[in-house]
């Protein structure tokens, strides 16, 4: 009778929870012999998620859910079955539907609609509005210097088998025409879903994609390792036969830049291998020279030259193979080759390209080895993640006369770990990076090289050494169980070494020399810590948070250390409803990205383009960023509406 007790308590348990490591997913079934969970965040791939059986014959599986509303349903012996244990369906289908917040969790499911135009539309919006004022220099005051206002308008169709979201902008700041002193409504972001298999995306500026292959050839954008999509417009085709590999195209061209992009990706899932291969073709405007070359074509009037461009081409192949023999442990392996080609070509002066002819001449600029190795181990809450790569760029047919050797070697070595519960979330990120760099190279070829292109701010003046180590650790702890307050710890923290020939040694000692004697090796250094608090009583938030920064780097004539603080408390008028006021630089932008600090600096000179093109600059830049951030005494009053 007890057991029989326990049993209907357990299967009156069994709806979709948030648990360790995503939502568990159960199902109740002794008589089935095999069930998958299927939804849209597997492409409704009927094999892609099969669930474990325990004893009694509850079948279950743990997924990790990105924020937002799922629709899945379960694939028993064949049979399509909604989930017995969720009351909320939608669609003609009868699709099980859940909702899952920023921080993971489940929260009730929204509405399929919220306006009386259409029961398949949905419509949410973010109204904020910024009163800013800074002291005064001259009689110490404070005064209204700005005032902004941002509205984001979310809308979003759910049709059977297509799926519409957009989003308009309208911002005072970001928005404002200089000339006409207009502020139009701008569609920011798109994105069209059709079908699930095959699957069609159609986006513009929006994050879609991050490649599942170690190299991240597409995905893991720049400073931020963002997912493919921003400043991009394209279309992504999936498709996922049973007998043949899962395909993926997709085709993208960059918003601001004009460059073209195709990626290629084929996986197969064979027992306990998973074989995977990627092709990227990228085909990027270069420069267009004023002056027409000597052997330019005519126009057909026979008077107009035409204006002579570069292009650069390349193309990168990689096949990876990962191999899971038991549940908690993986291991991954790579190799990719490729090469980058320099193309001549010619457009019409006026630009309508009408008589552009590419590829009149091509010539290789670099080829490209690239292997890598990745276990993977998980014990409970703790994951650990190991890493060894090495990529080699050959520029020797570049310079045909040049007899020395044109060639970068990177190796790179590393871990990261992360543990977390519901009182505590912790990493580290540890990795060294030696180098073998040519002598009396072009600077700006150093970031041909796609770990360099990826590279964050604080680690800019690290590159073109012997020898690089990055230390990442991370905090965020709650440190009483009734206390709705969390305090969190963000280090970042790198030094290189230049060690001369002399002295060569290990890298180990050779990190320990450079910290000793800076002066004498040239070693730079670069710090920032973030300590911060965050704290809940009822309505009200209070959040705090401290940034050090130091920087020592003799090559650029720099050592320079700073603090800025930023504090804000708000009060909830309504669920929906926000007051704020707040002091210094808000760490986040208009998204809630955690990148307003670097977008400052940015727009203080520390670009993409200085540390490329001018680096023995970058010193005075990033100092005179820092200092100009660390002068930072405003206060700001928000006002927030959502619905």
């Amino acid at each position: 009778m007890m057991n029989s007790f326990l049993l209907l308590i357990a299967i009156l348990s069994l709806g979709p929870e948030r648990v360790e490591g995503g939502i568990k997913f159960t199902y109740y079934d002794p008589n089935a012999k095999q069930v998958y969970l299927v939804g849209d965040f597997n492409n409704w791939d009927v094999t892609a998620t099969p669930m474990k059986r325990d004893e009694k014959g509850t079948f279950y599986v743990i997924v990790e859910l990105s924020p937002g509303r799922h629709e899945y349903k379960f694939y028993v012996d064949g049979q399509w079955i909604a989930d017995p244990y969720n009351p909320i369906t939608v669609g003609p289908y009868g699709n099980s539907v859940i909702q899952v917040d920023e921080n993971g969790n489940l929260v009730p499911v929204m509405p399929t609609s919220n306006t009386p135009l259409s029961s398949m539309v949905f419509v949410n919006s973010d109204m904020r509005s910024f009163l800013r004022f800074d002291r005064d220099s001259l009689d110490n005051r404070l005064r209204l210097s700005q005032n902004e206002a941002d509205i984001k308008l979310d809308i979003s169709a759910q049709l059977t088998g297509v799926k519409l979201w957009s989003r308009l902008r309208y911002n005072t700041v970001t928005n404002l025409d200089t000339t006409t002193r207009l502020i139009p409504v701008q569609i920011e972001r798109a994105l069209l879903t059709i079908g699930s298999n095959p699957l069609i995306k159609a986006f513009y500026n929006k994050w879609v994609y991050n490649s599942d292959e170690p190299f991240h050839l597409v995905g893991f954008e720049g400073e931020y390792r963002e997912p493919f999509g921003r400043d991009e417009q394209g279309i992504i085709f999936e498709i996922h036969p049973k007998l043949l590999p899962k395909t993926l195209v997709l085709y993208s061209n960059e918003i601001t830049t004009d460059r073209d992009l195709l990626f290629l990706r084929f996986r197969k899932k064979v027992s306990i291998l998973n074989l995977g291969y990627s092709f990227r073709l990228i085909d990027a405007f270069n420069r267009q020279y004023s002056v027409p070359s000597p052997d330019s074509i005519t126009a057909p009037d026979d008077t107009t030259l035409i204006n002579f461009n570069l292009f650069d081409r390349d193309y990168v192949g990689s096949f990876d193979l990962t191999v899971s023999p038991a549940q908690r442990f993986s291991l991954t392996t790579a190799y990719a080759v490729g090469k980058r080609y320099v193309v001549a070509g010619e457009n019409d002066v006026d630009g309508s390209k009408s008589l552009w002819v590419r590829d009149n001449r091509k010539w290789t600029k670099f080829s490209l080895r690239r292997w890598g190795v990745y276990p993977e181990f998980g014990f409970g809450n703790l994951k650990v993640r190991l890493h060894t790569e090495q990529e080699r760029l050959d520029y020797n047919p570049l310079f045909l006369r040049s007899s020395e050797e044109r060639k970068f070697i990177y190796t790179r070595v590393g871990f990261s770990t992360s543990y977390e519960n519901k009182r505590l979330k912790a990493g580290i990120e540890a990795t060294q990076t030696s180098s073998e760099l040519p002598r009396e190279f072009p600077w700006e070829y150093l970031f041909d090289y796609s770990w360099n292109s990826r590279i964050e701010y604080f680690e800019f003046p690290l590159v073109g050494y012997l020898a690089k180590a990055t230390f990442k650790p991370y905090l965020k702890v709650k440190p009483l169980s009734k206390l709705s307050m969390w305090l969190t710890y963000r280090g970042e923290f790198g030094w290189s070494v230049d060690i001369p020939d002399v002295l060569s040694t290990s890298w180990p000692a050779m990190y320990v020399i450079g910290l000793l004697r800076p002066d004498l090796y040239a070693t730079p250094f670069t710090g920032i810590e973030v300590l911060g608090v965050d704290f809940y009583l009822g309505k009200w938030r209070l959040y705090a948070e401290n940034r050090l920064i130091k920087l020592e780097a003799p090559k650029l004539m720099t050592s320079m250390s700073y603090s800025t603080f930023y504090g804000e408390i708000s009060y909830s008028v309504t669920p929906s409803a926000l007051i704020r006021l707040s002091y210094g630089l808000r760490p986040w932008d208009l998204n809630d990205d955690y990148r307003s600090r670097r977008e400052f600096l940015r727009e203080q000179g520390v670009t993409d383009l200085i540390i490329r093109k001018g680096y023995l600059r970058l010193g005075k830049a990033m100092d005179s960023a820092e200092r100009e951030l660390s002068r930072i005494n405003s206060f700001t009053i928000w006002a927030e509406l959502r619905f």
